[in-house]
């Protein structure tokens, strides 16, 4: 199989804050070979999506209200 495939993704708060955002793409110890983000509106996918893609070398910061004040740093875990 051959791209980049996702780990995870790790949103960290401001210094302090015990908030956390995550979403693991892992089952077990290994990368799934699909992973769905569903659920109701307003809950974040579309938030998820864009911050991959802003780790990923995306020009713009995720200007999503429910975190653009509370995360100020991003990881993500990828294999190539």
């Amino acid at each position: 199989m051959t791209g980049i495939r996702i780990g995870e993704l790790r949103l960290a708060g401001t210094t302090g804050s015990e908030q956390a955002y995550g979403v693991r793409f892992r089952q077990h110890s290994s990368i799934r070979p699909l992973s769905v983000i569903a659920g109701p509106n307003q809950t974040g996918k579309t938030t998820i999506l864009d911050y991959i893609r802003y780790c990923l070398g995306g020009s713009s910061h995720p200007q999503h209200e429910e975190v653009s004040q509370a995360v100020r740093a991003a990881l993500l875990e990828t294999e190539t």
